[in-house]
């Protein structure tokens, strides 16, 4: 089987799209990816291959960039950014991590 390799790219230079196939390939699959209108990455989603046949990631962000949110794989976790915009808290819903650790 011929292996192949295809990215699509918006107008913008932002890849919207990789489809792999053929034997030269871990897995047969296709990536998509979405954009705000500020070029942030808002979600990318994976069909076919393994571990599972399909799977979702997610992000949201403040007005000036900053990731607020994030869904991977079910798991959401909210961000937390000081004044000086780095980020000072990650939860998940279970565990709060901070500038130390947790």
């Amino acid at each position: 089987m011929r292996s192949s390799l295809k990215s699509y790219c918006h107008i913008a230079g932002r890849r919207v799209s990789c489809a792999k196939s053929g034997s030269a390939m871990s897995e047969s699959r296709t990536d998509t990816y979405g954009y705000n209108a500020r070029s942030e990455l808002i979600s990318a989603a994976k069909t076919g291959g393994a571990p599972s046949p399909a799977t979702e990631h997610e992000y949201a962000y403040d007005p000036i960039g900053n990731r607020t949110s994030s869904s991977d794989l079910g798991v959401s976790r909210t961000y937390t950014a000081n004044n000086l915009n780095q980020y000072t808290g990650i939860s998940d819903g279970v565990d709060t991590f901070n500038l130390v650790g947790k």
